[in-house]
């Protein structure tokens, strides 16, 4: 019986750890699917960087600020994280706000994020299969 105690721990571990992230990825698409359908287009600009650092290295992730139609003026981080992009303070940047939760907006670039997913869950997917036929 104590054999089997590590063995549910793995398992417990190996659902978890991919479920955490799938409800990370499910949010973002959400959140990219609700801004390209009620989103509003607008420039803001960099007022600042912070770096983060990962397994895959340092990332900055910029603060920006912009006003939105109404008037109000926000300055907040991106509601995704992502790498790949490089800003300076002072750049211009496209982004789309969320009209009802303006502090929730995406840059231009953070928009195209569904290919890599569907290149995630498709390797996921083949992943799954191999592992219930390894079972069997």
């Amino acid at each position: 019986m104590a054999s089997l105690l590590p063995v549910s721990w793995f398992n417990l571990l190996f659902t978890i750890v991919p479920l955490a992230y799938g409800v990370a990825i499910v949010r973002e698409l959400l959140l990219v699917r609700r801004l390209r359908s009620v989103g509003i287009e607008i420039v803001g600009r960099v007022v600042h960087q912070r770096e983060v650092e990962s397994r895959n290295g340092a990332y900055f992730v910029p603060t920006i600020s912009f006003t939105t139609l109404l008037g109000q003026l926000i300055e907040a981080e991106s509601a995704v994280r992502s790498s790949g992009f490089e800003f300076f303070d002072g750049d211009e940047v496209v982004l789309y706000y969320d009209p009802d939760e303006p502090g929730r907006f995406l840059l231009y670039q953070q928009m195209a994020v569904n290919s890599k997913y569907w290149q995630l869950a498709i390797a996921a997917l083949l992943l799954l299969l191999v592992l219930v036929g390894a079972k069997k």
